[in-house]
């Protein structure tokens, strides 16, 4: 009894990349620029989240 195997197609071209989309001030449409205030208070959030995972994951080697 033979496995059914499902193959994927190669894609015969290349992927050609996208061309970026340019804003008025001639920045790439996916760059976003914020405050420093902001980008403060983002990066306290993100520390305090891995801060915690860290501390549990630490606990966690303890245990075992």
């Amino acid at each position: 009894m033979q496995k059914d195997v499902k193959t994927i197609p190669t894609p015969t071209a290349p992927a050609k990349p996208k061309a970026q989309e340019v804003s008025a001030n001639g920045t790439p449409s996916g760059v976003r620029h914020i405050s420093r205030q902001k980008h403060w208070d983002l990066k306290r959030k993100v520390l305090t989240v891995h801060d915690g995972l860290l501390r549990r994951l630490a606990e966690h080697d303890r245990q075992r």
